[in-house]
């Protein structure tokens, strides 16, 4: 029944929208959606083969200009930036720590804002096999602002099996001179923007009899669907070998993966007996597929298409459901946040971002039996954004719990009734009445 009024809901989202970007709205009454920014770093830990004290973790930072704050030096600009790598055993204790000073030195002011610069760190620590708390901290040397990431990683015994894979790194730039391979790495996990082949490094360690490997790679959702796979046989070494297995450009929706690699004996090599070949090895990679101008809150594009429902009418969210290519269907998502966007010409697309950050807001606060944006609560909450204030009447004697959210700029109020008693509250207000004062 819902579905009659979305056809005439889409000028009264885009106004009630617009104005309540900023409004300040804890509890529902008093939440602000937060725009979901860019993380002030990014970081990767990776985990190798050491020396005789077990294993090796190597630890990089990846600090956007943008979170940087740059200084006139000279002719050109100037960031500084101080690091803290710690390594906690589970009882909290402090293994080891690093800390250390970025100096950042750009030519120009539009170097130093750029959306894509940025600068790149590495430490490595020698540590025994173990579980361990890694925490980083960055702290700007001008601002004096601190970010902070913890980690809980395990850092595995490679010498436990007879083969064994280390962590995968996901290659940004890979680079060819004459025997020496320069590797830069691609520490977000994003591989939206990449265009051409991707390869993935990572260490195989050979205790066996074994030369070859048939080597699997694959792409699963977070279902463990598998989307993408190709196997192939990977001549390997005694002791330690490194790969780097080149990979199609993915044609992927948004959303979270991860890269998965199993290593088998060879058919060819396969011991009299085994009826079937025994896994010798894994690892995974989590990585994800995120498209320039979207909001870092849109993990999955056909859940984003779905979710549009009150401010996209039927025939445009059939429109870009029904385009043939996964690239396609980007394209028509942004032209149709595009024709929306308050502040055409800038990186941000305001609306979109406030949407889909109601969207976030719905799906953690209101969620029952269905997600929380396709709840009464989430609907009204993504239309109008937060009441001014809300009347609740969880414990009532005489009646079942209800809430009252009043719009005092509107002079309108919605009441929400929970008939079960299960905290699934139905708007019993006239849906209509929504959309009849525009």
């Amino acid at each position: 029944m819902r579905r009659h009024f979305y056809s005439a809901r889409l000028a009264t989202l885009v106004v009630t929208l617009l104005w309540t970007c900023s409004a300040g709205f804890a509890q529902v009454e008093n939440i602000q959606t937060k725009r979901v920014e860019l993380p002030d770093f990014f970081l990767d830990a990776l985990s190798f083969s050491g020396d005789t004290l077990g294993s090796r973790l190597d630890v990089y930072l990846q600090v956007p200009y943008e979170k940087l704050h740059f200084l006139r030096a000279g002719a050109g600009f100037n960031a500084k930036y101080e690091v803290t790598v710690g390594l906690f055993l589970p009882d909290n204790n402090l293994v080891t720590e690093k800390s250390w000073v970025e100096d950042v030195n750009v030519a120009t002011f539009e170097e130093s804002v750029s959306r894509g610069a940025y600068n790149l760190s590495e430490r490595s620590f020698y540590l025994r096999p173990a579980k361990y708390t890694l925490r980083v901290q960055v702290r700007d040397s001008e601002s004096k602002q601190t970010s902070q990431i913890d980690r809980v990683l395990v850092v595995p015994n490679f010498a436990e099996r007879d083969l064994s894979i280390s962590d995968i790194m996901i290659v940004n730039k890979l680079s060819v001179e004459g025997e020496k391979k320069n590797i830069v790495p691609n520490i977000s996990a994003n591989v939206g923007e990449e265009t051409g082949n991707i390869y993935l490094f990572f260490e195989v360690y050979n205790r066996t009899d074994l030369d070859t490997i048939d080597l699997k790679y694959s792409v699963v959702n977070p279902k463990r669907v598998e989307l993408i796979s190709s196997s192939q046989l990977e001549p390997i070494s005694k002791v330690r070998t490194q790969v780097f297995l080149k990979l199609d450009s993915l044609s992927l929706p948004v959303g979270n993966y991860r890269f998965a690699l199993e290593a088998r004996r060879p058919v060819h090599d396969q011991k009299p007996g085994d009826e079937e070949r025994p896994l010798l090895a894994i690892a995974e990679k989590p990585f994800n597929v995120h498209w320039a101008g979207m909001p870092l809150s849109i993990a999955n594009m056909e859940l984003a298409i779905d979710q549009m429902r009150y401010i996209a009418k039927d025939k445009e969210s059939d429109y870009i459901k029904s385009a043939p290519t996964v690239e396609e269907k980007q394209k028509r998502f942004l032209e149709f946040w595009n024709k929306r966007d308050p502040t055409p010409g800038t990186d941000r697309n305001e609306l979109m971002e406030e949407y889909f950050n109601r969207v976030d807001y719905a799906n953690t606060h209101f969620g029952h039996y269905v997600d929380g944006w396709k709840t009464d609560m989430g609907m009204v909450f993504i239309i109008l954004g937060a009441p001014n204030t809300v009347d609740r009447h969880p414990f009532e004697y005489d009646s079942k719990p209800y809430e009252v959210w009043y719009y005092y700029d509107r002079n309108r109020r919605y009441v929400f009734l929970d008939e079960t008693g299960f905290g699934d509250y139905r708007l019993i207000s006239p849906l209509g009445d929504l959309w009849q004062r525009y």
